[in-house]
Order: structure tokens, then C-alpha cells, then sequence
């Protein structure tokens, strides 16, 4: 049996945002049922969708900018291209989400649940992310310009051509992140992060160390010559090149 969304939660979305949110502070009890709801392209700035369920939901090209989304459950959602930027998604579940092409800017997604979720082409600049679980997560291309990852789950996440440029991953899990021509500068921070290993390039190909987990220390040397190395000037040069090149393995 296909659970579909609760069609006056519904009716009441329809009737705009004012509308909704004023319902939402008259019953704070409620958690609204949207799960897998058209919602693509609907202009909901500043709506209050805390604890609702949005599961599947499809909010591709959904303009959501200062939305409230705490504790909101977005497992398999469809956030393709939607602007999120300065929303509050703390403890929210995205785990499996489509999240590609989207605008995170500055949002909140302290503790979030992002583990296996594509987030390829994102902007998530400036965006926080402490405690949050990226295990699996897809990565790649997106905007990690000056974003926090402090003390977050990392684990197997594809950071393949990101820029990673002043983003802090103070005591964040990095075992088996993928780090294919990333981009990180002498701002990048790694203070007291956990990595056994990595890959230098997608789909868990060339790890490194190939059979051992690195020495203590030996992680934060191989970012100290990623951040001081000026980006290919050579055709061939990689990640893979550059690493190689330092002698660590």
C-alpha cells in the first residue's frame, strides 16, 4: 500500500505560505503528511515545514530560501535545483535525497542526515554541517567554499573536483573519501580529523595507503601538499600525480 499525502495538508500549501504558516502556529502539534507530493517550482520562502514528512516528495525547482525544515524528513526527496540557501535543515533526514544542482548557501544542516545523498553540483558554501552524517554521500563538483564539516561523518563520501577552499573539517571522519582533483587551500582545516585511508580516484580506485591505514600525521601531511601546490599547470597532472610525487607511498 502506497501512503500518499494528506490532501487538506495539501489543500492548505496551496493557499500560500502566510496561510500555512499561520496554520502550523495555531496547531504545533500537528506534523504535516506532504510524502510524495508535486511540489516542483512553488515559491515557498520562509515556510515552516519542521517535522513534516517530505519523503519522496518532489520539490525540484522549489524556491525555499529561509525555510524552517528542522527535523524535517526528506528521505528520497527530489531537491533538484531548488534554492535552500539560508534554510534550516538541523537534524533534518535527507539520507538518499537528490539534491543536485542545488543552492545550500549558508544553510543550517548541523546534524543532518545526508548519508548517501547526491549532491553533486551543489552550492554549499558557507553552509554548516557540524555532526552531520555524509556517509556515502556523492559530492562531487559542489561548493564547499569556507563550509563546516566539524566533527562530521564523512565516511566513503566522493569529494571528486570539489572546491574546499577556507572549509573546515576540524575532527570530521574522512576514512575513504574520494579526493580526485579537489580543490583546498592553506585556510582548509583539518585539525584532529580521522582518516584510515583515502581514494585518489572515484568508484573506490587507488587507495591509499594501497593495504595499511595511515601513520599519525601521515593524512595531514598529504593536505599540507594539496594546499600548497598551485593546480594543474600540466596536462596530466592529478591528484594521483601529485600524491605520488610527494613519496609518502
Amino acid at each position: 500500500l502506497l501512503l500518499m499525502a494528506n490532501q487538506d495538508h495539501l489543500i492548505l500549501l496551496e493557499r500560500g505560505v502566510d496561510t500555512w504558516n499561520q496554520w502550523r502556529e495555531t496547531h504545533p502539534e500537528i506534523k504535516p503528511d506532504l510524502r510524495i507530493a508535486d511540489l516542483r517550482g512553488l515559491y515557498l520562502r520562509g515556510v515552516n515545514l519542521s517535522q513534516t514528512n517530505l519523503s519522496q516528495t518532489n520539490l525540484s525547482q522549489a524556491y525555499l530560501k529561509g525555510a524552517n525544515l528542522t527535523k524535517a524528513y526528506l528521505r528520497g526527496a527530489n531537491l533538484r535545483s531548488a534554492n535552500l540557501s539560508e534554510t534550516n535543515l538541523s537534524d533534518a533526514h535527507l539520507s538518499m535525497a537528490d539534491l543536485r544542482g542545488a543552492n545550500l548557501n549558508r544553510a543550517n544542516l548541523t546534524m543532518a542526515d545526508l548519508s548517501e545523498a547526491n549532491l553533486y553540483l551543489t552550492d554549499l558554501s558557507e553552509a554548516k554541517l557540524q555532526l552531520a552524517d555524509l556517509r556515502g554521500a556523492d559530492l562531487t563538483r559542489s561548493d564547499l567554499f569556507a563550509a563546516d564539516f566539524s566533527k562530521a561523518d564523512l565516511f566513503a563520501a566522493d569529494l571528486s573536483r570539489t572546491q574546499a577552499l577556507n572549509a573546515k573539517f576540524n575532527q570530521a571522519i574522512l576514512t575513504g573519501i574520494c579526493i580526485e582533483d579537489w580543490k583546498i587551500n592553506s585556510d582548509t582545516e583539518f585539525e584532529r580529523s580521522l582518516c584510515d585511508y583515502i581514494y585518489l580516484q572515484n568508484n573506490l580506485k587507488q587507495r591509499r595507503p594501497i593495504s595499511r591505514t595511515f601513520a599519525l600525521g601521515e593524512f595531514t601531511k598529504i593536505c599540507q601538499v594539496f594546499q600548497q601546490s598551485n593546480f594543474p599547470k600540466k596536462p596530466a597532472f592529478s591528484s594521483m600525480t601529485l600524491i605520488q610525487e610527494t613519496g609518502f607511498f
